[in-house]
């Protein structure tokens, strides 16, 4: 992922927290914000609660792919933060995937 594609700046973050609009689901906050590019944005943010940090590691890999996978399907013009609430530690790549299909349904930024 290009650096262009990730929200970097603790500024960025702030402003997508305040001024977005929310998707809610008992394991992910999804906050998303239209920006004024040609293209989107992500962050990731998994609180310590989660876990020791190869854990929350290993749960923004599974995020960041899951994003490459799809974001072909998404329209351009959006700033997306993924929030980690709760995620169960049984849940694999195929159940986190579903999950968050289901929250890009819900603010419906397909193409």
């Amino acid at each position: 992922m290009k650096k262009s594609e990730r929200l970097l700046k603790n500024k960025d973050f702030i402003n997508v927290y305040k001024q977005g609009k929310i998707v809610r689901n008992p394991s992910f906050l999804l906050f998303y914000i239209k920006n004024e590019t040609t293209k989107n944005r992500v962050g990731f943010s998994v609180s310590k609660k989660t876990g020791k940090a190869h854990e929350r590691n290993k749960i923004k890999r599974i995020l960041k792919d899951i994003y490459i996978k799809h974001r072909n399907e998404i329209k351009d013009g959006y700033d997306f933060i993924f929030l980690v609430r709760k995620i169960n530690k049984e849940d694999n790549y195929s159940d986190i995937e579903k999950i968050i299909l289901e929250i890009f349904k819900k603010v419906n930024p397909y193409r």
